[in-house]
């Protein structure tokens, strides 16, 4: 009996610190979200950067092409 009060206490305390664990790992979690999503918003920027840069780039060529008569089919 004594020795089944011992492995209870044992495993109560085991269960607590697995708890105190998980609030711990749960709440740096949360705190990543705000940073993820910064990175996110900046990756998105730059990228929408770089499409307009492209754009810019192609569309003199793309104009310039559009201006010229289409070969006939033989």
């Amino acid at each position: 009996m004594m020795s089944q009060n011992r492995q209870s206490e044992i495993d109560r305390k085991h269960a607590e610190y697995d708890y105190r664990i998980n609030v711990k790992a749960e709440l740096e979690i949360e705190l990543l979200h705000p940073k993820i999503n910064a990175l996110r918003e900046q990756e998105i920027v730059r990228l929408t950067n770089i499409i307009e840069q492209l754009t810019a780039h192609l569309a003199p060529e793309l104009a310039a092409g559009a201006e010229k008569p289409k070969d006939k089919p033989a």
